[in-house]
This record gives structure tokens, C-alpha cells and sequence, in this order.
């Protein structure tokens, strides 16, 4: 199994780790989000085709991956019996 990795300036990211390091949080804001935009789908429209639909799914877990890394880079740095561990 390959793990996608791609280089951006000196740093080197692995979003397959920084989901694996973050499931939790990446689920619930995953969940919220893929609600709330599907709300204002439904509202704004009747729906969308699929490859449209594919595509805001992929932009948000682009953005999901930004909000990941620093949450946990955060939680790294709390202490083991911080309950930010578990999120």
C-alpha cells in the first residue's frame, strides 16, 4: 500500500497521516459539513449531478485536510490526559 505524499516548500505532507492522526475530529466536521452544504443545496436547488457533487467533496476534504494538520499539531502538544486527546 502507497501513502500519497507531496512535497510543498521544506515540509513534506502525508494527508493519509494527518487524517489517521485526527479520525474523530475529521468525522464530526465532516459530518456537520456535508449537512449544512447539502441543506443549502437542496434549498438553493432541486440538486446536483454527480461529477458536480464529487467535486464539492473533494474541495472539502481539501479543506478538511487544512483544518486537520494544525489540530493535530495541537493536539500533540497536550498532555496524554487531555481531553483533546479524544477528539
Amino acid at each position: 500500500m502507497r501513502v500519497v505524499v507531496w512535497s510543498c516548500g521544506a515540509q513534506t505532507k502525508q494527508p493519509a497521516l494527518v487524517f489517521g492522526r485526527t479520525p474523530l475530529f475529521y468525522y464530526v466536521i465532516h459530518f456537520l459539513l456535508c449537512g449544512v452544504i447539502a441543506a443549502f443545496i437542496h434549498l438553493a436547488c432541486d440538486g446536483l449531478y454527480l461529477p458536480y457533487s464529487l467535486l464539492i467533496w473533494a474541495g472539502l476534504v481539501t479543506f478538511l485536510f487544512f483544518l486537520c494538520e494544525p489540530y493535530g499539531r495541537f493536539k500533540n502538544q497536550t498532555a496524554s490526559e487531555s481531553l483533546w486527546r479524544f477528539l
